[in-house]
């Protein structure tokens, strides 16, 4: 049986952020954060967003738990 794995690379996601304000930088950013972050972890992934975007949201109500 095949194991995956994936690895989450923390400097490509703040790249990602830090260009999307470069391209509007008088825009707010909110972060999507749904079905527990593709499986990276929502906490882990919030708390390395949290004071780089404006705020969060996701796709239901029951994802925040």
């Amino acid at each position: 049986m095949a194991i995956a794995t994936i690895e989450v690379d923390r400097n490509a996601i703040l790249h990602n952020v830090n260009y999307l304000k470069q391209l509007a930088p008088s825009s707010e950013l909110i972060a999507i954060i749904k079905a527990n972050a593709y499986a990276h972890g929502k906490l882990g992934v919030a708390k390395l967003l949290a004071d780089k975007v404006d705020g969060f949201g996701l796709a239901r109500l029951s994802e925040s738990r």
